[in-house]
């Protein structure tokens, strides 16, 4: 028997670009809302024979988010670039127990740094 943890983060909002260096170096900027919902789900053998998962639930909930960008383009016609992304997510979840998260509302905090690679024509 397997469970999955699965977490959602859907983001809305604004962004805003600016360039600089003569556009070989982008940075940006965001802020919005962001729907959040956690999940745990056990992986079943088949169609025909299930397990029961009485622990398997999940939360939702609504939040915000704030992020920043980085990025430099690593050739002169600037269709390469590599840059970093940080992300940080704030809200409050509800719902039914998920492990050792209790039934009632939390705050929940996310942060999150991508590495880019990206090419533009």
């Amino acid at each position: 028997m397997r469970i999955k943890d699965r977490e959602y983060f859907v983001p809305f909002g604004a962004r805003a670009i600016a360039p600089l260096f003569g556009g070989r170096v982008l940075i940006s900027g965001g802020l919005g809302g962001a729907y959040m919902r956690y999940g745990e789900r056990i992986s079943q053998p088949s169609y025909y024979y299930r397990i029961d998962c009485p622990v398997c639930t999940s939360r939702s909930g609504w939040g915000y988010y704030g992020l920043f960008n980085v990025s430099y383009y690593v050739d002169r016609d600037q269709h390469f670039r590599v840059g970093a992304t940080s992300r940080v997510y704030r809200g409050h979840t509800e719902g039914e127990p998920v492990g050792p998260v209790p039934p009632i509302r939390t705050t929940d905090r996310w942060i999150q740094i991508f590495g880019e690679f990206g090419f533009s024509f």
